[in-house]
């Protein structure tokens, strides 16, 4: 499977694990506080939903149910919440459908 990364300034956040990770300049090993090298951003790895979890967070999420004969709405809404359910787990946000 292929793996989709995001790109993380070190001013944003460290990463949580100590491990060998992707920079700006090569691939440096980061213990625990810092990097083992002066580092601009480090690529994090991105858990993508699986299209179960999108069913349940967005197209079942009462916005998009069909509700008073507006089944066109319906639709609209679900899209425009899975477009923002994707992106904003892409950007590394927590979405709540």
């Amino acid at each position: 499977m292929d793996k989709l990364y995001r790109q993380v300034s070190v001013k944003e956040r460290l990463p949580e694990k100590s491990g060998r990770y992707h920079t700006n300049v090569g691939l440096v090993y980061y213990h625990g506080k810092e990097f083992y090298h002066w580092i601009d951003w480090w690529l994090e790895e991105v858990e993508l939903p699986s299209e179960e979890e999108i069913t349940t967070n967005v197209l079942f999420h009462n916005n998009t149910m069909y509700h008073d004969n507006d089944f066109q709405k319906a639709c609209d809404n679900g899209i425009k919440m899975c477009f923002n359910y994707i992106l904003n787990t892409l950007k590394g946000e927590k979405s709540n459908g």
